[in-house]
């Protein structure tokens, strides 16, 4: 508490006004800068030029008497300082009136002596300190809430108009993708079929330079065919609903395996694959990481006599991390952060074939089921591929 306090005494009586200098005089604990106001006019004017920690108010004014002079005052100035009543009114109606008023004491002239003074003087405006101190605790929480409130609704605006241009986006870029479809395999199966017709009915009449160029654009006519098959599929990979279920990887993987058989004819190729756990995903968008995974393994390890590929995983406390590991080609580290980018490419076309959307589809479905991927590799030393799949998954896409 401050050792020292400025205190106004509203007391129009000068006995009892020396009386009350004397008693407050006797104690050494506090330090008094006592003013005086004989009436609730002059208090008012004193209050608006200075500001007390203490006032001591007498009931009775020549100019108001009665619970109406504290109610006056506390009317005239709401934020007022510690008020204590010190009045001959020996009354304990009026008193109780007054403490629910807004005073933090009712003291009785002649009933009260230094010590007794003293110690109302500390507790009312230590109580009135806190007081203060928690309303304007209150006041701080309350604009917080409301400024709380007020950004979260903010926000959940700025989700909803996110959220509402996305949909038209998707929507255009499903149309955008339908249309490009359909635009670029009309002229594709025209050049196609041309070229076919030119091959089966002039084929020996033509030039070897011109056999070649024809040879050429039937070849760029696939990988265009193959391009926009990859397209569409890379497109339906975000459109297609999830139908999450427990299912067994390792059937996953053999239905995976089935589709890139063909891939492996005419080569050694040698596929460890260990006990995979069961997994809560959708089959059919597991089915496509894997048959992607797996035509990587197999093309990049194409230059090797024998092919060696490992599937494996490793369980987490919250997630199942699988690993294809191959013997591949490998490629730099430096450049990994492209590997799961649409149309990205490590090596060129002439090396090895594809669109670079593969390892794109792959990151878009485990993200799907709220799960990463990643690489790890050597040039020259084989490559291994990852991605992880929680234990338990929320779909955060539907």
């Amino acid at each position: 508490m401050n050792k020292e306090l400025n205190l106004l005494l509203i007391e129009d009586n000068e006995g009892d006004e020396r009386l009350i200098r004397e008693l407050l005089g006797e104690q050494k604990l506090i330090r008094f800068n006592i003013e005086k106001a004989a009436t609730l006019k002059e208090s008012e004017g004193k209050i608006s030029n200075y500001k007390y920690d203490i006032i001591l108010l007498d009931l009775g004014l020549p100019d108001s008497s009665g619970l109406e002079t504290l109610i006056k005052l506390i009317a005239l100035f709401p934020g007022l300082a510690t008020i204590i009543i010190l009045t001959g009114l020996n009354d304990t109606e009026i008193g109780l009136k007054a403490v629910n008023n807004g005073a933090q004491d009712y003291i009785i002239k002649g009933q009260v002596d230094s010590e007794k003074l003293l110690k109302s003087i500390i507790y009312s405006f230590e109580r009135s300190r806190l007081n203060n101190e928690l309303k304007t605790q209150i006041e701080a929480r309350k604009l917080a809430e409301r400024e709380t409130l007020k950004l979260n609704s903010e926000l959940e605006q700025r989700i909803h108009d996110r959220t509402a241009q996305l949909e038209i986006v998707n929507t255009e870029l499903e149309a955008f993708s339908h249309s490009v479809s359909h635009d670029l395999r009309a002229p594709l199966r025209h050049i196609n079929g041309f070229a076919e017709i030119l091959k089966e009915e002039f084929y020996d009449q033509l030039p070897e330079k011109a056999r070649s160029y024809l040879n050429t654009i039937e070849d760029a006519a696939k990988k265009m065919n193959r391009l926009i098959d990859d397209l569409l599929n890379l497109s339906r990979t975000n459109r297609t609903e999830l139908k999450k279920s427990t299912i067994k990887m390792n059937q996953v993987l053999d239905d995976a395996l089935s589709e890139v058989q063909p891939l492996m004819e005419n080569r050694k190729v040698d596929i460890n694959i260990s006990t995979l756990p069961e997994v809560i995903g959708d089959f059919n968008l597991l089915r496509l990481v894997w048959v992607n995974l797996l035509d990587n393994a197999i093309k990049y390890t194409r230059p090797r006599k024998k092919a060696v590929i490992k599937i494996d995983y490793k369980e987490e406390k919250e997630e199942f991390i699988f690993c294809i590991q191959d013997n591949g080609v490998g490629f730099d580290m430096n450049y990994a952060q492209k590997l799961f980018g649409a149309f990205q490419r490590l090596h060129s076309t002439d090396e090895f074939e594809g669109t670079g959307i593969g390892l794109s589809n792959v990151r878009r479905i485990i993200s799907r089921h709220s799960g990463r991927t990643w690489a790890e590799a050597e040039v020259d030393k084989g490559a291994s591929f990852y991605f992880s799949l929680p234990k338990k998954t929320v779909d955060f896409w539907h």
